[in-house]
């Protein structure tokens, strides 16, 4: 079986609201909340919006046009596929 989704956040209060608790169990997704700050739980998550951040904030510019090759190329390879017909 595969494993659940996890979900990690701090202690602030929005992830304690019993509200959020339910939809993160509706959508068997397990919540892993740890104190302020704990790299050990967060790290993962963490690394991820680092990334994000830099790319779209710091070299937005860059995203862009990494972003717009990496469509173009999807495109391309599947307008090709399709015309050979090994679609």
């Amino acid at each position: 079986m595969a494993e659940a989704p996890v979900s990690a956040s701090d202690m602030r209060w929005r992830y304690q609201m019993s509200a959020y608790r339910l939809t993160l169990e509706r959508m068997e997704i397990v919540q892993s909340m740890s104190w302020n700050g704990s790299c050990l739980d967060n790290a993962n998550a963490e690394n991820f919006f680092l990334m994000v951040k830099i790319q779209l904030y710091y070299d937005w510019e860059g995203a862009i046009q990494t972003f717009s090759k990496g469509i173009w190329k999807s495109t391309s390879t599947d307008a090709t596929a399709a015309a050979s017909g090994s679609v």
